[in-house]
C-alpha cells in the first residue's frame, strides 16, 4: 500500500507539471480571443412598489453574434430574416422605444443590445416621460407635456442586457459588427454580463436584502459662521442629480450640469463682495435624488419641520444616534424664515434672438401675487445686461417640474423664481438621455449669465455691489470643463485627490446606502461638497499645513484639510432618501412604511462586463485540437505505463 501511495503522489505530480506547462498557453490564447471593454456602461434594474424596470442578463451572462443596425435597410434585413442568438449593435438613431419594441415583437431571439455613441443622434429624443415627476409635484393631474420628446423608454422592463460604450470602443464595435453583417470571417460575438439580483418589486427585494434605496447626500452652504435666527433666508438652489437610460452616462449637461457650473460660479463671485450690506441670510443648496420624486428637498423640508432627535451623541452634539443623523446643523434653519427661493433649472440652452440676446424665463407659483416683486428685480436688470441676457416672465400657468415645489407644498407664500431656458416645452432635445452632453449647451453665455445672476442675487439679499461684481473666468471655464467634458480635470485633482474610474461626468444619484449608518457618497457629491466648503471658508489656520482632516482637529476643531490648509466652513451634507422608507434595526433591512411617497430602489449585482470574442476561427480551433490531442496522448501513455507497472509487479491488472 505504501508503494501504491507513492505511485499516486508521482502521478499527481506529473499531472500538475503538465497543467502548469499548458496553463500559460491557454491564458495567452484566451487573451487573444477575448477582449474586455473597459468602458462598458450597463442598463440596471430599478424597482418600485408596483414592479420593476431596466435590464438584467442571465446569471451566467448572455452571448450572441454581433449584428449592426445603422440604416433602414439593415433594420429591414433583421426584421425579415431568421436570425437567432444575436446581439444587436444599434447606431444611436436606432435606439428608441418604437424600434426596439418592433424588433422584440418580431420574436427575434435577442441576447442583448449594445448602443453606440461614436455618432451623434440626428433627431430630438428623450427616454423619459413627457412630464417628469408629475405624481410627486404640485400638479398631479396636469396635462402639460413639458418634455414632448419623451417616450418613457427608460421605464420599460427588459429581460436581456443592454449596454453602451464610450466613443473609442463604439467605433471598434461598429466595425466588428459591420464585418459580421457583410459576411466577414472570422465572425465576432460578445458576452454581456449584468445579472441583477433583485426582481418582482421593491418590497420583496428590500425584505430579501437584494436592493438598496436610491438617494444620496444633498449639500447646503452659507458664508456666515452661523445661520442667523434674526434674518430671513434667501435660498439659491439647483437639483444636483441627473439620469439617463445608462446611469453611468448621466451627464445631464442642460438638465443639471450647466446650472451646477453657474451656481458654484455665483458663490465664487459673491465670496469676494461686501456681505455686510445683506439683510437676508444667503444659503446655497444642491439637492440630490430630485429625479426620483424630489427626494432631497422633501427630506430636507420634512426634517426642518418634524425632525426629533431622541438620543444625541455624547461625543458630538451635532450628531443624532436615534434616529441616525450625522449632522443636525440644519436645525438652526427656521423653515418659516425662508422667504425667497431662486432655483436654476435647465439654463444651458437659451433661445437666441435676432439681436443675439439669450432669453431666460421666470416661472413662479401665483406669479401675479406672491413673487411679482422678485420677478420685477430680474426684469429690471434687462437694461443693465445690455444685449446679452434678457429675462421674460413665463406665460406658463404652472411651475415646470422643479425642486421649489417641495417648499411650496408647506408654504405657498414663499416668493420664488425658477429660472429656465424654456417658456413652455423643454428646449433640451435630449432630456434624461446620455445625448444631453457638452455639445448640447452653450458655453459662450457663461460670463454673462454668471455676472447677471450674481448681481441680481446680491440685490435680492439687500446688497448694492453691482458696480464691483466681477466673475472669475478661470473658475467658471475650468468648472465647465470638469462637469461637462472630463471629470479628470485640475479641480478634481486639487479638491479630491482621487482619480475617478469613469472620466465621463456622471450625476446619477446612485444608492443612499445599505443602512442609515452605512451610507454611500458618490465622488461627484464629495467634489461639490469640498468646492463649496472651500468657497465659503470663514476661518483657516495658515500657520500649519495638513495632509488629512484628522490633522486639523487640534488646531481648528470642525475644520477640513483642503489644499494643505485647515479650513472651517458652514457647509453641510443632508440625507436625500424617500420619506416612505424606514429601517428595521432588528433585521438590518429597509422596509416600505408609506407608499404614498416615491419608492425607488436599485438592484444589487456582483459585477458587470462586456467581452468581445472571435467565432469560428480556424487557427484557434487547430491550436485547441492539437493541445487536446497532446493532453490525451500524455494521459494515455501515463495510464498504460501505470497499468503495466501494476500488472507486472503486483498483478493487480
Amino acid at each position: 500500500m505504501d508503494v501504491l501511495f507513492k505511485l499516486f503522489i508521482v502521478l499527481i505530480f506529473i499531472v500538475n507539471i503538465i497543467r502548469c506547462d499548458i496553463t500559460p498557453q491557454v491564458l495567452s490564447i484566451s487573451d487573444q480571443i477575448y477582449v474586455d471593454l473597459e468602458y462598458a456602461f450597463p442598463c440596471v434594474r430599478i424597482l418600485t412598489e408596483n414592479g420593476q424596470f431596466g435590464c438584467s442578463s442571465k446569471m451566467d451572462g448572455n452571448s450572441g453574434t454581433l449584428y449592426l443596425v445603422d440604416s433602414d435597410d439593415s433594420l429591414n434585413d433583421l426584421m425579415n430574416g431568421h436570425k437567432n442568438n444575436v446581439l444587436l449593435v444599434l447606431d444611436a438613431n436606432y435606439f428608441n422605444k418604437t424600434i426596439v419594441n418592433n424588433i422584440i415583437t418580431k420574436k427575434i431571439k435577442i441576447e442583448g443590445i449594445i448602443v453606440l455613441t461614436d455618432k451623434e443622434r440626428t433627431y430630438p429624443y428623450s427616454p423619459d416621460v413627457t412630464y417628469p415627476n408629475k405624481k410627486y409635484g404640485l400638479y398631479p393631474n396636469s396635462q402639460i407635456a413639458w418634455n414632448p420628446n419623451g417616450d418613457s423608454f427608460s421605464y420599460q422592463d427588459f429581460q436581456f442586457p443592454i449596454f453602451s460604450t464610450d466613443f473609442n470602443y463604439s467605433y471598434a464595435m461598429r466595425n466588428l459588427s459591420l464585418s459580421n453583417r457583410e459576411g466577414g470571417y472570422p465572425a465576432y460575438g460578445a458576452d454581456l454580463r449584468s445579472f441583477m439580483q433583485a426582481s418582482q418589486d421593491a418590497e420583496t427585494c428590500l425584505r430579501r436584502g437584494f436592493c438598496a434605496p436610491l438617494g444620496g447626500k444633498s449639500i447646503w452652504s452659507t458664508f456666515s459662521k452661523e445661520v442667523s435666527q434674526q434674518q430671513d433666508i434667501l435660498l439659491v438652489m439647483i437639483p444636483m442629480d441627473s439620469t439617463a437610460f445608462f446611469h453611468d452616462l448621466a451627464t445631464g449637461a442642460d438638465a443639471v450640469a450647466y446650472g451646477q457650473v453657474v451656481l458654484l460660479s455665483i458663490m465664487d463671485t459673491l465670496s469676494r463682495v461686501n456681505q455686510s450690506q445683506w439683510n437676508m441670510q444667503l444659503i446655497f443648496a444642491m439637492w440630490n435624488g430630485e429625479k426620483w420624486g424630489y427626494l432631497g428637498t422633501s427630506k430636507f423640508v420634512d426634517d426642518l419641520l418634524n425632525f426629533n432627535c431622541t438620543q444625541v451623541s455624547s461625543q458630538d452634539p451635532t450628531v443624532c444616534q436615534q434616529p441616525v443623523n450625522y449632522d443636525m446643523t440644519f436645525e438652526t434653519i427656521d423653515f418659516q424664515r425662508i422667504k425667497m427661493i431662486v432655483e436654476l433649472n435647465q439654463i444651458g440652452l437659451p433661445e437666441r434672438t435676432p439681436n443675439n440676446q439669450s432669453l431666460y424665463y421666470l416661472h413662479s407659483y401665483q406669479p401675479t401675487t406672491v413673487s411679482k416683486q422678485m420677478q420685477d428685480v430680474f426684469v429690471g436688470h434687462n437694461q443693465d445686461n445690455g444685449t446679452e441676457i434678457q429675462y421674460l416672465v413665463s406665460t406658463a400657468t404652472e411651475l415646470p417640474p422643479s425642486s421649489t415645489m417641495s417648499f411650496l407644498k408647506f408654504n405657498p407664500q414663499i416668493q420664488q423664481v425658477v429660472v429656465t431656458d424654456h417658456n413652455m416645452e423643454y428646449r433640451n432635445p435630449f432630456y434624461a438621455s446620455h445625448d444631453d452632453d457638452v455639445y448640447n449647451v452653450d458655453p459662450d453665455i457663461l460670463p454673462h449669465i454668471v455676472k447677471s445672476l450674481s448681481v441680481i442675487i446680491d440685490q435680492l439679499a439687500g446688497g448694492n455691489n453691482s458696480a464691483i461684481i466681477s466673475a472669475n473666468p478661470q473658475f467658471y471655464y475650468t468648472m465647465f470643463s470638469c462637469l461637462l467634458e472630463s471629470f479628470t480635470c485640475t479641480y478634481v485633482d486639487q479638491y479630491l485627490n482621487k482619480y475617478p474610474f469613469n472620466p465621463i461626468p456622471n450625476f446619477y444619484s446612485s444608492i443612499y446606502g445599505t443602512a442609515p449608518y452605512n451610507q454611500f457618497n458618490t465622488i461627484e457629491t464629495q467634489f461639490f461638497y469640498n468646492i463649496m466648503w472651500n468657497i465659503t471658508t470663514n476661518q483657516m489656520n495658515t500657520t500649519a499645513q495638513c495632509k488629512k482632516t484628522s490633522d486639523c482637529q487640534e488646531s481648528l476643531p470642525g475644520s477640513m484639510c483642503l489644499n494643505g490648509m485647515c479650513m472651517l466652513s458652514n457647509t453641510h451634507y443632508h440625507d436625500a432618501i424617500s420619506l416612505g422608507l424606514g429601517f428595521d434595526d432588528t433585521t438590518s433591512s429597509w422596509f416600505i412604511q408609506n407608499s404614498s411617497y416615491p419608492i425607488f430602489v436599485e438592484s444589487n449585482w456582483d459585477y458587470t462586463d462586456l467581452r468581445v470574442y472571435l467565432l469560428s476561427n480556424p487557427s484557434t480551433e487547430v491550436v485547441f485540437l492539437i493541445m487536446g490531442i497532446f493532453e490525451l496522448t500524455i494521459s494515455i501513455v501515463i495510464i498504460i505505463l501505470i497499468k503495466k507497472h501494476l500488472s507486472k509487479k503486483y498483478k493487480l491488472l
